[in-house]
């Protein structure tokens, strides 16, 4: 009744399970509804594309690469590393980036923009790895290098990507919409996912640029048909009025793929018409 979120998934547990209570998928629906209303808003009160999820929470039995050994657990390594042996690892990409090695920069910024079981993220860093890219596979006006391979080609579109979302979120850097929507654009002239969606998500809502309904549902649609989760979920969304049956397809599958406002806004279209039990425990 005072609105305690815990308490409230709590209630919508106990409905659903008939713990000490009646079994009531309703009356469990309604709370839970309550509670990911809120988680919703919590997330999107974030940065443009959402505030970043938590990551997993590392498990004793993964030390030894999962419950049962090497490789049993859903988020266990291939083998067992510790501490020490990741400390190595991140040395060797280290120098290797030092040196030049553009694999190495993106394992780099990959572990330092999301984070790792050993250290907290910093974008800073992880900036400064992608900085690094820029001045190998681009120009100073933003252009391909002549006589990129195509491996180099394909990460060049990942780290123009990554400069267009760090700046669009200040992750690293100050916000800066303009040089967002270059580098995403640059990206998404490289037929890049992420960048797509993310470019789409400026046009959506408009932000540094006129907002354009349709060009966003352009770029999302490019977005999902490479499997994208946020472009799914995105064109999903956007397509609702105008063509349910595509959109709930494209729900589907960001939602099958973990995606949050894709369980979300499916778990909203079944509570919508949960008139039968079916439908109610759908949602």
């Amino acid at each position: 009744m005072q609105g305690h979120t815990a308490a409230e998934a709590t209630l919508a547990f106990k409905h659903l399970s008939g713990i000490g209570v009646p079994v009531s998928c309703d009356k469990a629906l309604g709370y839970y509804q309550t509670v990911a209303r809120k988680a919703i808003q919590h997330y999107l009160a974030g940065p443009p594309l959402g505030r970043q999820m938590p990551e997993y929470r590392v498990r004793l039995a993964d030390d030894n690469g999962g419950t049962y050994g090497v490789k049993t657990g859903p988020y266990s390594l291939h083998k067992a590393i510790d501490r020490q042996a990741f400390g190595d690892l991140l040395q060797y990409h280290q120098q290797n980036a030092r040196e030049g090695d553009l694999k190495s920069c993106i394992t780099l910024v990959d572990l330092y923009y999301h984070g790792h079981r050993f250290g907290a993220a910093n974008f800073s860093t992880a900036l400064r790895y992608v900085r690094t890219m820029q001045d190998r596979l681009f120009t100073a006006r933003g252009e391909l290098r002549p006589g990129l391979a195509a491996g180099e080609a394909g990460m060049a579109a990942q780290a123009a990507g990554m400069l267009g979302i760090m700046h669009l979120r200040g992750e690293g850097t100050a916000v800066d919409t303009a040089a967002a929507q270059r580098w995403l654009t640059i990206g998404a002239r490289l037929d890049h996912a992420q960048s797509l969606n993310a470019l789409g998500v400026m046009y959506q809502e408009g932000l540094g640029v006129a907002a354009n309904a349709e060009r966003a549902i352009q770029l999302f649609k490019r977005a999902a048909e490479q499997r994208h989760l946020g472009g799914l979920a995105n064109y999903g969304l956007a397509m609702l009025d105008t063509s349910p049956a595509a959109a709930h397809e494209s729900l589907k599958k960001a939602a099958e793929g973990g995606h949050l406002l894709a369980h979300y806004h499916l778990a909203e279209l079944y509570a919508g018409m949960a008139s039968s039990e079916t439908q109610c425990r759908m949602a």
